[in-house]
Order: C-alpha cells, then structure tokens, then sequence
C-alpha cells in the first residue's frame, strides 16, 4: 500500500483531501473488485457486508467514515495485483472473483470458504484472542456460516416461486452475479434432491430444545436459583421456615436440600416456544412435543401434590410425638 494512497484515512471527513482520497479510492475499487456497476462497501457502517453502487460507498464512506481493516485490505490486493511477484494464477482468480470455479465460487462448505485466514485477522483486530483461539473460531465461523446459508435460502430462495421474483429480491450482501449463481445452484435437480432428503431427516427429529447455545447445567443452575428466590419469599411469608443460605443448600438441622432440579423441570424449561416465532417442525409434531409438555407438567403437579400430603402427614406425626413425650415428662 502506498503512502499517496492511505493518509486519507487519519485525516478529519470534512477535509478536500479526505474527500479526494475517497473519491480515488472508489475509482480503484470499481476497476479492480467491481460486480457489475456494485462494490462491496467498506465504510464502519456496512464493514463489506453490503453491495452498494459508487456513488453510495462514496456517501457512505463521507458520512459514516471507513472500517480501516478492510480499505488497507483493499488496497492491500491492488498493490500486489500491480507488482510483478504475483502468481498470474492467482492474479486471474482474484480479478474474476473465483467466477470461473463453480464450486468455489459458490462456496458450498465452509472448507472451500478462501478468505478465512482474512476473517481470522478480521477477529483479532477486533477482539483479544489468544492464538490457540483460533480452532474454536473457526468452528463458529463455520456454524455461523452455515447459519447463513440457511436463512438466505429460507427468506430470498423459498419465498418466491419464480426466478424472476428471486432476483429482484436479491439480499443486499450477494452481488448479482453471485445470486445468479446460487439461483442456478439451488435450481439443479441433484441439489433439490438432497435437500429434499435433508429436509425429511430433519422432520425426524422431535426433541430439539430452544436455549441455543446455553448448556442444561446453565439451565439447571437458573432453575435453581428460581426456586430458591420462591423459597426464600415463602420463608418471608412463613414463620419458621427452614433457613436457606446462598447456593441453595439447607442448614441448621441437617434435612436434605429442599431444593431439587428434575429432568422434568430441565426438559419444560428447555421445550419452550415462543408463539410469534415460526419453527420448522411440522404441526403434528409440534402437538405431539405440546402434549408431552402437558403430561409432564401434570406428573410434575402430581409430585408436588404428593410431596405436600407426606410433608405435612411427618409434620402430624413429630407433633404428636413431641406430644406424647412431653405427657411422659409431665407424668413422671
């Protein structure tokens, strides 16, 4: 990257010479990375996310400022892409953009993804990421990636039937002729299949759980801590209630934790579903999962019950022990 053209980018927005220093940046961008009359905008804002036409990068770039990692980048490439060290291989596949390569350029897997090295420092620019970091990086990356895939499919490629309709609702983020593609793609015949068959496996799969990423033992640990603040506030209601100290262990007389976390409380709390959300299972299965709940919660309710009735039958019993033996005391 050369001198002349960076030292824009520490220099106050308002000033002609960052101004001059967009402008010939924009010029450059389009010569070398353009996709039609679009480019990638890297201002703060869209971070090369979004496909804008020149004069909206150039807007972008005034109005918000740029993302410093991916202009350097930017130019970076051009830099090599104008010496006489690069690979002309690699200088034919970055001036098309990997179009030629079907496979990479549609980037099936998260293997055939070439910019991950670039995404890697992307992290540790933003983030204080050990080294050895970067396997489990990489796996969330890949995940969210996939992710990606699924919802673009879902909102751009499911919703409408045609192609037509397909490509005038292409996502901001996809250049046209990287839609085109990917229309072609999920159009094949092959493709639909195993998605078809991908999709009927997944309808197979009845007990998927909603918290995401929260592990059952985060989970188990909420509950928990719910009931004892329910506890504690019947304690307060209640005289005489057993004391209970901060992680929920019972004290003072020895009886075992009052506070329990079933595998029946973890499967409610991790069964949830929001009524506004739409879930890719099938109706019928969503009753069959709504009526386990139900007769999970009965049984639950059924416990409680019975709990309750041998609690205070033993609560009846020490009484009248305790009874019996001050009557012994008062006789003797």
């Amino acid at each position: 990257m050369t001198e002349k053209g960076n030292t824009w980018l520490n220099l106050p927005k308002y000033t002609k010479d960052y101004i001059e220093g967009v402008d010939l940046f924009v010029k450059i961008a389009m010569a070398k990375f353009a996709d039609g009359n679009e480019i990638q905008c890297p201002c703060d804002k869209c971070q090369n996310w979004f496909w804008r036409s020149p004069g909206t990068v150039r807007d972008h770039l005034i109005c918000h400022g740029p993302c410093v990692t991916f202009v350097e980048w930017i130019y970076d490439v051009t830099s090599l892409k104008d010496s006489n060290i690069m690979d002309p291989e690699l200088d034919s596949e970055l001036d098309t953009g990997f179009k030629d390569n079907f496979d990479e350029m549609l980037n099936v897997i998260w293997h055939q993804v070439p910019e991950k090295q670039l995404l890697w420092e992307y992290v540790k620019d933003k983030y204080i990421v050990p080294y050895d970091a970067k396997p489990w990086v990489n796996k969330s990356m890949s995940d969210h990636f996939r992710s990606y895939k699924s919802r673009i499919k879902r909102d751009y490629y499911n919703t409408y039937p045609t192609d037509e309709e397909r490509l005038s609702h292409r996502p901001e983020e996809v250049s046209l002729s990287d839609w085109k593609i990917l229309l072609n793609y999920w159009g094949d015949e092959k493709v639909q299949e195993i998605a078809k068959k991908n999709s009927e496996a997944r309808q197979k799969i009845t007990e998927t759980h909603t918290t995401g990423s929260m592990s059952f033992a985060q989970v188990a640990h909420i509950l928990r801590l719910e009931k004892l603040a329910k506890l504690e506030k019947e304690k307060q209601e209640k005289l005489g209630k057993m004391p209970v100290n901060d992680d929920g262990e019972g004290e003072g007389n020895g009886e075992e934790d009052p506070i329990k976390v079933s595998d029946a409380d973890i499967y409610l709390a991790t069964r949830k579903r929001d009524e506004k959300r739409e879930y890719k299972l099938p109706e019928q299965v969503l009753k069959m999962v709504n009526d386990k709940i139900v007769d999970v919660k009965k049984t639950l309710e059924t416990e409680d019950t019975s709990e309750d009735s041998e609690k205070s039958a033993n609560s009846e019993k020490s009484a009248e022990v305790s009874y019996e033996d001050d009557n012994d005391v008062n006789t003797d």
